[in-house]
């Protein structure tokens, strides 16, 4: 038995050195993305040059973190000297290296500058350890390059000077004013004051304007470019005046290469002074 021992020692010792060998698999845990979006940057429509700011927080797996990545569409953002912005301050690059503690965690805001050509942007940003274990977010947006405003459209019939708009600036003009594109057609002389206002309109065909009225399931908020903004003209018939004006009746104008398209968002009566309105939101396209 005593010779037996040092044998079975030895056995052992085999099998401890065999199970030291081979090093046990390590799990490698990857780094940590997160963005925070309390601006619904996400999906949000915006105009050339507007910043849309999100804040990420990364934090290390079991390397520390290595480098910071922005895409945009599938490459590395564009124009990045001008566009990114991390905490308020220019981005040196689009692909950044971490240093200090920075390679444990980090918490940052990121501005991203709309760049001018209208459509669909994804970005992604990525953070990666030196083993290439990374981990991602992203957030899309589109670039709409319509310009928006308001108009205010008076009743014909009352002062001098009112009756038209001129839908290039929203400013109410007379109803020969050759910058107007729509007029209103006033009053009804043969109805009493406190009604006699038509409440319709019509395209002011002297200064080569044409005039459309589109139905009513027509989604005035969808259109996003000044490409669709002609085409929802191209779509409708056009008529020589419109119906009555009520409020949510929507309007394609053409003058030559400019389209527009109007959303009537009030109609204001008023009696016995003529001094009724239409207020309208205006797209204005090509």
């Amino acid at each position: 038995m005593i010779k037996k021992i040092p044998f079975l020692f030895a056995i052992l010792g085999l099998l401890f050195l065999s199970a030291c060998g081979d090093d046990d698999p390590i799990d490698i845990i990857n780094p940590s993305l997160t963005i925070i979006d309390d601006n619904n940057v996400d999906g949000s429509i915006v105009s050339p040059g507007d910043t849309l700011i999100v804040s990420i927080d990364a934090i290390a797996g079991t390397n520390e973190l290595n480098s910071l990545t922005f895409r945009e569409n599938g490459e590395r953002l564009p124009d990045f000297a001008e566009r990114l912005f991390l905490d308020g301050s220019i981005a040196p690059s689009n692909l950044l290296l971490l240093q200090g503690d920075s390679r444990q965690e980090f918490l940052t805001e990121v501005g991203i500058v709309a760049p001018e050509m209208a459509g669909n942007y994804e970005v992604e940003i990525v953070v990666a350890d030196e083993e290439e274990n990374s981990a991602t977010v992203s957030f899309s947006y589109f670039v709409s390059d319509l310009n928006t405003l308001e108009g205010v459209l008076l009743n014909q019939g009352g002062p001098a000077g009112t009756g038209g708009l001129d839908l290039d600036s929203g400013t109410g003009t007379g109803s020969s004013d050759p910058e107007a594109e729509i007029r209103d057609l006033g009053i009804d002389t043969d109805s009493i004051p406190a009604e006699n206002w038509i409440q319709r309109i019509a395209p002011i065909t002297a200064n080569g304007v044409e005039l459309a009225a589109l139905s009513a399931e027509f989604d005035f908020d969808a259109v996003v470019t000044q490409a669709q903004v002609g085409e929802s003209f191209d779509e409708s018939a056009t008529v020589s005046e419109s119906d009555v004006v009520e409020v949510g009746d929507v309007f394609a104008v053409r003058q030559g290469s400019n389209n527009y398209l109007l959303l009537v968002t009030a109609v204001t009566v008023t009696a016995n002074d003529n001094n009724d309105s239409y207020t309208f939101t205006i797209k204005q396209g090509q």
